[in-house]
């Protein structure tokens, strides 16, 4: 009878070491990742900031347009796929930027969003980091078809924000009628090395016309 006691608590108390485990770990934001949200080999982040020091590129970063911009990070994790990505989308409820949930398109809209990449093109890459994304409720997503005024796919990121603020205008007016599932996302869709770490910055993120 002592034994299966000591077996309970010994049970109970594991139970709980790996909740607290999960929940220290989910507190990070590497494996909890907001609703909508999809990722292959790379862990990520979404937190604002009033200014960055960049200290590998020797810059500070300020704000473009708003009182405070959106710092998108991670560390490219191993990956036995070809394929790094991660498509995170903003909470509205912890940033001060609208995510656009459940806005329906109307004729004439565009996407655009000012973008500072510190992230240079990787040699096991061709696609720059930093595009956004838009998954409808009927499926229908903006990649890989829907491009910026430069040209450039709205998932990838576009080589004139490198270390520099750009903004991107993308027409959505294609998907007029159709409704935003689950919020705006951010991308990452640049292959990397194992431990290679990424950050992208985002401010003034709108659908309008």
């Amino acid at each position: 009878m002592e034994t299966k006691k000591v077996l309970v608590i010994a049970g109970v108390a594991l139970v709980f070491v790996v909740i607290v485990g999960l929940s220290v770990v989910n507190l990070t934001g590497k494996v909890v990742l907001s609703p909508g949200s999809y990722a292959r080999g790379i862990s990520t982040s979404t937190v604002e900031w009033n200014s960055f020091d960049d200290v590998i590129n020797g810059k500070t970063v300020l704000p473009m347009v708003s009182p405070k911009f959106l710092r998108f990070y991670g560390t490219y994790e191993d990956n036995f796929f070809s394929n790094d990505y991660s498509y995170n989308t903003l909470l509205s409820n912890l940033t001060s930027e609208k995510n656009f949930k459940d806005y329906i398109v109307q004729n004439g809209d565009v996407l655009s969003f000012w973008v500072y990449a510190t992230t240079l093109l990787s040699s096991k890459s061709m696609i720059l980091p930093c595009g956004v994304e838009i998954d409808f409720t009927d499926g229908s997503t903006l990649r890989w078809t829907h491009l910026d005024q430069d040209g450039v796919q709205s998932a990838a990121g576009n080589i004139r924000s490198t270390l520099q603020w750009y903004q991107r205008s993308i027409s959505i007016s294609d998907m007029a009628g159709k409704r935003v599932k689950d919020g705006i996302k951010l991308v990452q869709e640049s292959n990397q090395e194992t431990g290679t770490d990424f950050t992208c910055f985002f401010d003034d993120i709108k659908i309008g016309q």
